[in-house]
């Protein structure tokens, strides 16, 4: 197992598209439209792109999926099922409200990502698992100076949907301190690695397979359609 970071993969596959003018990072789909023969996507710029097939790798807050879903909503209202689209406007702007209370999209756990440098005690090549009761840490080695580390933790019940929180950075740090003394071996602790961090965020890990990936020309992989996490809390 080898991890490093995502910005690392991103700049290898980069490197090996021949004709970079098609990678364009300046736009935001705004709305998708299936035609009789083809699918076209517009941006917040205005601009519009036509093709036969759109895939939506945009992660777990797709908005191709929620463009899928009111395509389907128009033709075939059947095709979603209420509890994974609750809270979500429809084109006729009617609110599609799940009976029974949605089910979907469950989040049980948050996690602390974070990328520290210089960290003195974790040796190259190796991978810590440390198990508690509710929280657990998952803290490899990394390419050259680097370590990875997890904090994952038990919010202590399940939410669902729109009620999943966004967390700040001021309450990242205070769930850094609930945990600032927790030993990761017997002369590290996980202050050391806070302390000597480059990079961190704190995010819920929701854990949902969706019922349809597809409609009609639209398509959504990666976590739009699954997200799985593996929970070590």
């Amino acid at each position: 197992m080898i991890f490093f970071d995502r910005r690392m993969l991103i700049e290898v596959l980069y490197d090996k598209i021949q004709d970079k003018s098609r990678v364009l990072t300046d736009q935001r789909v705004q709305s998708i439209r299936n035609g009789a023969s083809d699918v076209t996507v517009t941006t917040t710029t205005g601009r519009k792109f036509t093709g036969n097939i759109v895939v939506g790798a945009d992660g777990i807050h797709s908005t191709v999926r929620q463009e899928m879903w009111k395509e389907a909503q128009k033709i075939d209202p059947s095709w979603i099922d209420p509890s994974e689209a609750s809270g979500m406007y429809t084109a006729t702007n009617a609110y599609i409200l799940a009976d029974p209370p949605r089910k979907a999209l469950p989040a049980t756990y948050s996690c602390i990502f974070g990328i520290s440098e210089g960290v003195k005690g974790i040796e190259k090549g190796t991978l810590h698992s440390v198990f508690n009761e509710h929280f657990s840490y998952l803290v490899p080695s990394g390419p050259g100076d680097r370590t990875y580390w997890f904090l994952v933790f038990n919010m202590g019940k399940t939410l669902y949907g729109d009620d999943i929180p966004r967390f700040s950075e001021a309450e990242e740090k205070a769930v850094a301190k609930e945990h600032w003394n927790d030993r990761i071996t017997p002369t590290l602790q996980f202050s050391d690695l806070y302390k000597s961090k480059i990079a961190s965020v704190l995010t819920t890990l929701p854990e949902y397979v969706y019922k349809k990936w597809y409609f009609q020309r639209m398509i959504t992989i990666g976590d739009a359609s699954h997200k799985v996490h593996l929970s070590l809390a």
